[in-house]
C-alpha cells in the first residue's frame, strides 16, 4: 500500500490566507529553479487559509502526467473544500500549453462534481500565470468573486 505524503500545517503554524494569486506565486517561487515539472495541490479551508500542500507528481523537463483521481484523492484526504493547483514550467515560459488547458478543464469538472471549490491554477515560470487572473478559468468552474471576496452562487 502506498502512503500519501501530505504537508499538513500544524495548529498555530503560520499560514497565508489566499486573497490573490501573487501570494501563492510567491509561496511557490522556488519552483523556478526546478529542472522537472512539479504539480502541487494546495488545499484551503472555508476561510481560504492554506491547510495543506501535496506534490501530486514530478515529471520531466517538458511535461508532468496528471491523473484527476490522484488530485481528488489528495484534496479529500486533506479534508479541504477549496483547492488551488500549482505547477511549474522549467523552460521559464509561464503561459499555459494546450495540455495545461485540457487538464485544467478536467480538474475543474472533477472538482465541480464533488462540490470542491476550484479557485485557481497557477503556472510558475520566469514570472507566473494565473487562470483566475487571466479569466482563462472557464466560467462554469469559477466559484469565487475576487472583487466581492465572496463565493459565486
Amino acid at each position: 500500500m502506498r502512503e500519501l505524503k501530505f504537508k499538513m500545517l500544524k495548529c498555530g503554524e503560520p499560514t497565508i490566507q489566499y486573497t490573490h494569486s501573487s501570494l501563492i506565486a510567491e509561496e511557490f517561487k522556488y519552483l523556478r529553479n526546478e529542472i522537472q515539472e512539479h504539480f502541487y495541490v494546495v488545499v484551503l479551508d472555508v476561510g481560504n487559509r492554506i491547510i495543506g500542500k501535496h506534490l501530486v507528481h514530478k515529471g520531466s523537463q517538458e511535461a508532468v502526467q496528471i491523473y484527476p483521481r490522484d488530485v481528488i484523492r489528495a484534496i479529500l484526504l486533506a479534508g479541504g473544500i477549496r483547492v488551488i493547483f500549482v505547477h511549474n514550467h522549467p523552460s521559464g515560459n509561464q503561459l499555459p500549453s494546450d495540455q495545461d488547458n485540457k487538464i485544467t478543464e478536467k480538474l475543474g469538472a472533477a472538482c465541480s462534481l464533488l462540490q470542491i471549490d476550484f479557485l485557481d491554477h497557477i503556472i510558475i515560470g520566469d514570472n507566473y500565470f494565473s487562470y483566475q487572473d487571466s479569466t482563462n478559468l472557464p466560467m462554469k468552474y469559477r466559484t469565487f468573486d475576487w472583487e466581492k471576496r465572496a463565493m459565486i452562487v
